[in-house]
C-alpha cells in the first residue's frame, strides 16, 4: 500500500528454534536474519520504485502441542469458559519467535499486519498483549521486557551484519583459517554433543580452544540493536 511492499519471513523449524541474540553474536543461528536479508534485497530489485519493508521475520515450531488443562487462574481470566482458555494455552505454544517492526514514524501500527487492533493507529499505544508474535504490555502500558520489536533501522543493519559475519566466516575459512573452536552451550550440551565427525576432529583440551557464549545484558532489543551497530 503507498507504494510500500511489506514482506514477513517465517523459517519453519521442526525444532524449538527461538531467536537468540547470543547466536547472533556468535554466528551460530545466522539464518533468519541471512534469509529475510536476501528476500529483501531480491524484491527490491524486482519491484522496482516500490519501497520493500520487513515488518518481521520469525520462527515457527511446527507442532501439534499437548497442553495441560488450564488452572483456576487462567481459566478466571477466560470468564471459566474452559474451550477459550485450552486454545490460549495451545496458541501461547504456537506463537512465532522472532523480530517485529515497531517503526515509530508509522505509529507502529505496522504491528497490525501481524495482528489486527494489536496497536491504535490513533495513537500508536499498544492494546493488548499479541496471541502471534512477541509483543505484550506491562502495567504502564508500554512494551514489557518480553518484547522482542526493533525499528526499521535496526532491522536493515540486523541484516546487514549477517551477511557481513557470513562473508567474513568464509574469507577466514578460505584463507585456511578453521580452528577447533566448538561453543559450548552449557554443562550438558555444546557443538561437540551430537557431532557425526568426532573421529575425524579429535578434539579435546589440548587441540583446540572451546569458547562460551557471553552472558547477556540488557533486554532482547537492546542486545540485538548492539549487536546491529558492530562494525566490520
Amino acid at each position: 500500500e503507498d507504494g510500500k511492499l511489506y514482506i514477513r519471513i517465517i523459517d519453519y523449524k521442526t525444532g524449538s528454534d527461538k531467536l537468540d541474540p547470543k547466536k547472533i553474536k556468535t554466528a551460530t543461528a545466522l539464518q533468519l536474519i541471512v534469509y529475510t536479508g536476501m528476500i529483501t534485497d531480491i524484491l527490491r530489485k524486482k519491484y522496482e520504485g516500490k519501497e520493500v519493508i520487513p515488518a518481521g521475520m520469525y520462527y515457527y515450531h511446527v507442532a501439534d502441542p499437548v497442553v495441560d488443562p488450564p488452572g483456576p487462574k487462567i481459566l478466571e481470566r477466560y470468564g471459566n469458559d474452559i474451550g477459550a482458555a485450552t486454545e490460549a494455552e495451545v496458541l501461547k505454544d504456537l506463537k512465532l519467535s522472532g523480530v517485529s517492526n515497531d517503526d515509530p514514524k508509522d505509529k507502529h501500527v505496522l504491528l497490525n499486519l501481524h495482528e489486527k487492533d494489536l496497536v491504535n493507529p490513533d495513537t500508536g499505544i499498544l492494546a493488548k498483549d499479541s496471541r502471534v508474535i512477541p509483543v505484550s504490555m506491562n502495567a504502564s502500558g508500554v512494551y514489557s521486557s518480553n518484547s522482542i520489536v526493533l525499528d526499521s533501522e535496526y532491522m536493515e543493519k540486523l541484516c546487514e551484519f549477517g551477511r557481513n559475519k557470513m562473508k567474513a566466516t568464509a574469507d577466514s575459512i578460505l584463507s585456511g583459517s578453521f580452528d577447533k573452536s566448538p561453543i559450548i552451550e552449557n554443562s550438558r550440551y555444546g557443538a561437540c554433543t551430537f557431532c557425526n565427525f568426532k573421529s575425524v576432529c579429535r578434539f579435546n583440551e589440548f587441540s583446540g580452544k572451546r569458547r562460551f557464549y557471553e552472558k547477556p545484558s540488557g533486554s532482547v532489543r537492546e542486545q540485538l540493536e548492539n549487536i546491529a551497530d558492530e562494525e566490520f
